[in-house]
């Protein structure tokens, strides 16, 4: 199988397929899509789709600032709730 239209666009991938031209290989971003759009459905969850790595990377002096200390804080809660079961 090979994709008719490939773009490094996410907005445009998941607008065609809003619009029902066919399928996307879209990261899922855990979103509402904007406006009236129903949600997108994921499919092919079987054969499609890995893990991701996230590495966020800081100078230790950046990270000692309080306001780049509180989104690192921030992002380190998010994935943790991400990996704890529900």
């Amino acid at each position: 199988m090979r994709p008719a239209l490939t773009s490094p666009d996410i907005h445009l991938l998941r607008s065609c397929c809003l619009a029902g031209l066919g399928i996307a290989f879209i990261p899922d971003a855990l979103l509402p899509d904007p406006g009236d759009a129903p949600p997108l459905t994921p499919v092919l969850d079987d054969v499609i789709g890995a893990p991701c790595t996230l590495r966020l990377t800081v100078t230790q002096p950046l990270a000692k600032l309080p306001k780049i200390k509180l989104i690192l804080d921030k992002v380190t809660r998010f994935i943790d709730a991400l990996d704890s079961p529900a």
